[in-house]
C-alpha cells in the first residue's frame, strides 16, 4: 500500500497538471476567440474563391477545437475526482 507521502505527492502532481491543462484551455479558448472575431470581421468584407478554400477550412477548425475543449473538460474534471479522492485518503476517509 501506497505511503501517505506518495499519496501527497501524487495529489501535488495532479493538482500542477491540473492548473496547467486549465491555464492552457483557457489561454487557447481566449487566443481563438480573438481569431475568430477577426475571422468573423474579414468574412463582412471579402468574397470570391480565395474566400470560400479558407472558409471551408476554418469552419474545420471550429469544429476541431470545439472538440478539443470537449476532450479538455472531461480531462480536467477527471484529474479534479483524482485530486479529492487523494485528499480524503490523506484525511484518514474511505475511498
Amino acid at each position: 500500500m501506497a505511503g501517505k507521502n506518495d499519496v501527497t505527492a501524487l495529489r501535488k502532481r495532479l493538482e500542477e497538471l491540473l492548473r496547467s491543462l486549465e491555464h492552457f484551455d483557457k489561454n487557447l479558448e481566449g487566443d481563438f476567440g480573438s481569431l475568430d472575431m477577426a475571422w468573423v470581421r474579414l468574412d463582412q468584407v471579402w468574397g470570391g474563391q480565395a474566400y470560400e478554400t479558407f472558409h471551408g477550412s476554418w469552419d474545420g477548425m471550429r469544429q476541431t477545437l470545439k472538440e478539443y475543449n470537449g476532450t479538455a473538460h472531461q480531462y480536467e474534471r477527471f484529474l479534479r475526482e483524482r485530486i479529492d479522492a487523494l485528499i480524503k485518503y490523506e484525511q484518514g476517509d474511505a475511498l
